[in-house]
């Protein structure tokens, strides 16, 4: 079912759509996405759930490797850009692989989708999810027994130590500073570490592995309160790889 008002990403779907073929064009920049494809494994010919694709980034990334990926995200305005490109692949090479795109709130369940997915993905939207309780459980419902979901997102204790939240446990909704600085001003939900695995663990999903991803020094020098002291090292990002019970 289609969402009942606008997302938060649509008044921004084209400046953040610039943003992201700046990260698509110098995949080196996404430290998450070489331990997510390595964590997905082998996809090709497996019906594939990109949750909360976005314009349709990593949809395309997993297409490429042979998956049937259908990707669904609440924002009209970023699903419109993810079908203008794909028209625009297949009209330059009509051998590009096809997606099927949706608009629809994963945070509610899906009917047309029960059981129709081998595999789900998520690439840095989880902490972009209102209800996050509601999102484990309808991607559940999309995935067969046995069914696997991946996602990358924010590490939430790189938070406190970004001085976006000062306190850990404030559960609440606060802005990308540095995202809004570069014309999207859109926000994320703050929630523990403990509260996102209660989550998933609560809709029948079990926790393979928990992945820390390195941060390499000097990736985060844009602003002073995202800079460690010399010698620190911190996970800015992680990966959870779910399967279904």
């Amino acid at each position: 079912m289609p969402p009942s008002k606008p997302a938060d990403y649509d008044p921004y779907a084209e400046r953040y759509a610039e943003m992201v073929a700046e990260r698509e064009a110098d995949p080196a920049r996404d430290l998450t996405l070489a331990p997510l494809l390595a964590e997905l494994g082998e996809v090709a010919g497996r019906r594939t759930l990109d949750a909360a694709c976005g314009e349709g980034y990593l949809a395309r990334i997993l297409a490429r490797r042979g998956a049937v990926v259908t990707g669904v995200d609440l924002s009209a305005q970023l699903i419109a850009l993810a079908q203008r490109r794909l028209a625009a692949d297949r009209a330059a090479d009509p051998a590009s692989p096809p997606i099927r795109y949706a608009v629809a709130d994963l945070s509610q369940p899906l009917p047309a989708a029960l059981g129709r997915f081998e595999l789900a993905v998520s690439h840095l939207a989880l902490n972009d999810i209102a209800d996050e309780q509601g999102f484990f459980r309808a991607v559940a419902e999309a995935v067969e027994p046995a069914g696997r979901f991946v996602l990358s997102l924010n590490n939430p204790y790189s938070y406190v130590l970004r001085s976006h939240v000062k306190d850990y446990f404030a559960a609440g909704k606060y802005s990308y500073r540095g995202m809004a600085e570069q014309g999207v001003a859109v926000s994320f939900y703050q929630r523990t570490l403990a509260q996102y695995l209660d989550a998933a663990l609560g809709a029948s999903w079990r926790l393979r592995r928990l992945i820390d991803v390195p941060t390499p020094e000097g990736s985060f020098t844009r602003r002073p309160d995202t800079l460690l002291p010399p010698d620190y090292a911190f996970p800015m990002f992680m990966i959870l790889s779910l399967e279904r019970a």
